[in-house]
């Protein structure tokens, strides 16, 4: 097997952090091959510091795909995967081990002593500041330790770095993947079924359990809203998947679609769960819904469209589920995302130095980004390891179109249409790209220099027009109002909603017909 460049740039950059320091931390976005990079980094290690490497997945559904992927993905057949989870132990004495933190209690770990295990590698390692993970990190108490993960925010805002990983090694976002050409472009749709609470949805993301506030699943399960719901799911053909605020939710939907539709959550048994998701991959149910049982580890590449019906202000959580349509399948144009809530007019695609929850983190400093080819400084034992991994070898990949909606959906919302951006052209300079910032789009060196001047002459437009600022309609787009609505209709709102606390949109200004979502000619926003 051979590595992409960004999954061998990634290996190297673990072995170096780990001769530093004892934990580092590998952030690459969903869908971009972290299993294999883990078989890699671990193999690298292992060879040269002995013992074991343990391998920690939180659900019970990653474990048997993180073994194959392990077993295809390490370079010698001779190597053995072990499971310790559930009925299953690992055998005495084989090199990798996977296991999950909830069966490797007190009792389990003990069979394995302190010494044994060199690396721990923990997956989805955003949850990894939970007792049942630390009790194992302590256990291992000589162990370098590397965490995997595509979103390291986390929804009670504790950092993950420096707190549990002392480094960041590695760094890859989904906008890169997207432009490399390893992950599917993204198109993103809106249609208006509900409005939400900011305060409750805002309560449903620090609930330590995920389940939603009673406020937000009560007007998710309004007849009106549902039906509303399943008339826009019908709309849009392909594999679905629809995250839902509540199982009962989940349920109700899949009722309302019909033999179409199949609904899952945490409490179906093993076997049954297996046999919908089998029936799911072989295209005889069209649309799955879930609540949070899904949001990673569900590897499905002919997946068309995920179903946001469930609101958040969770960047992690909203890119999560998001990540679940972004794999690449013969055929498949671009991953479609239908905001039945409205986030996309509040979110950005979440990258890792947005995520990284500590102000005065020095990303760049602590995961530098090496020149194209460039390898790492390294020994002549290290550089053995590479060569022996095959860690040297590369792939070219084609150029690709990318869409300007897989950067920044929110120019379609805003109605500043620009031209897609085509492999190969010259980005924007400095001067444009600190001249759009100031007039509120975010990340505008994601654009081409062609894209950065009609989005120039689009704002000059919407000036000259009246029109709102931009973080005006996204302080407006967030409750649901039209972000494009009359510069002095959206002080008057936004002054009514400041002096209603924040809590809550008055009642005025939702009935106030100029601030009613009237969408942009270039997003689909649909009423329902």
């Amino acid at each position: 097997m051979r590595l992409r460049p960004y999954q061998r740039d990634a290996c190297l950059a673990v072995a170096r952090n780990l001769r530093e320091h004892d934990s580092t931390l590998v952030v690459h976005a969903t869908g971009t091959g972290k299993t294999v990079t883990m078989a890699f980094a671990g193999e690298m290690h292992r060879r040269s510091a002995g013992g074991r490497v343990m391998v920690l997945e939180p659900r019970d559904e990653l474990i048997e795909q993180a073994r194959r992927t392990l077993l295809r993905a390490l370079p010698l057949r001779s190597i053995d995967v072990g499971i310790e989870a559930a009925e299953s132990r690992a055998p005495s004495g084989t090199p990798w081990v996977i296991a999950s933190p909830q069966s490797l209690h007190s009792e389990r770990l003990a069979v394995f002593t302190e010494r044994e295990v060199s690396l721990l590698i923990a997956d989805e390692a955003h949850l990894s500041a939970t007792p049942s993970w630390l009790s194992i990190f302590q256990h291992f108490p000589g162990a370098r330790r590397v965490g995997f993960t595509a979103t390291p925010d986390r929804l009670d805002g504790r950092p993950l770095v420096p707190s549990l990983y002392a480094s960041v090694a590695h760094v890859y976002e989904l906008p890169d993947a997207i432009a490399d050409g390893f992950l599917s472009p993204l198109t993103f749709q809106r249609v208006l079924t509900a409005q939400f609470d900011e305060g409750a949805v805002r309560r449903s993301d620090l609930r330590a359990d995920g389940r939603c506030d009673p406020e937000v699943e009560r007007e998710a399960l309004r007849e009106e809203v549902l039906t509303r719901t399943a008339a826009a799911v019908l709309q849009f053909d392909g594999k679905t998947l629809a995250f839902c605020v509540s199982v009962e939710h989940a349920h109700r939907l899949a009722e309302l679609l019909s033999e179409d539709a199949a609904a899952l959550d945490g409490s179906a048994p093993k076997g049954e769960r297996r046999a919908v998701m089998d029936r799911y991959r072989a295209g005889k149910i069209r649309v799955l819904c879930n609540c949070l049982l899904y949001t990673y580890g569900l590897d499905i590449p002919d997946l068309a469209n995920v179903v946001i019906a469930r609101p958040t202000m969770s960047r992690a959580l909203y890119s999560q589920m998001v990540g679940r349509v972004t794999r690449l399948f013969p055929g498949k144009e671009f991953g479609r995302v239908i905001d039945l809530v409205g986030i996309v007019g509040q979110h950005a695609l979440v990258t890792p130095s947005d995520a990284l929850s500590e102000r005065d983190l020095d990303l760049a400093s602590l995961a530098p980004r090496e020149a194209e080819g460039a390898l790492l400084e390294r020994s002549a034992e290290e550089e053995l390891d590479v060569d022996t991994l095959g860690l040297l070898e590369r792939e070219s990949v084609a150029a690709r179109e990318v869409k300007l909606e897989a950067i920044d959906p929110e120019l379609a919302m805003f109605g500043i249409d620009v031209p897609e951006r085509v492999a190969g052209e010259r980005n924007a300079t400095w001067a444009q790209a600190e001249g759009l910032r100031r007039w509120g789009i975010e990340r505008p060196e994601l654009l081409s220099f062609e894209q950065a001047q009609a989005a120039f002459e689009a704002l000059a437009a919407r000036a000259r027009e009246g029109i709102c600022t931009l973080r005006q309609g996204r302080q407006l787009a967030r409750r649901g109002l039209n972000p494009n609505a009359p510069r002095e209709d959206a002080e008057w709102a936004i002054g009514r909603i400041a002096a209603a606390g924040w809590r809550r949109t008055p009642p005025e200004v939702v009935r106030r017909r100029s601030l009613r979502y009237g969408g942009a000619a270039t997003l689909t926003v649909k009423e329902v």
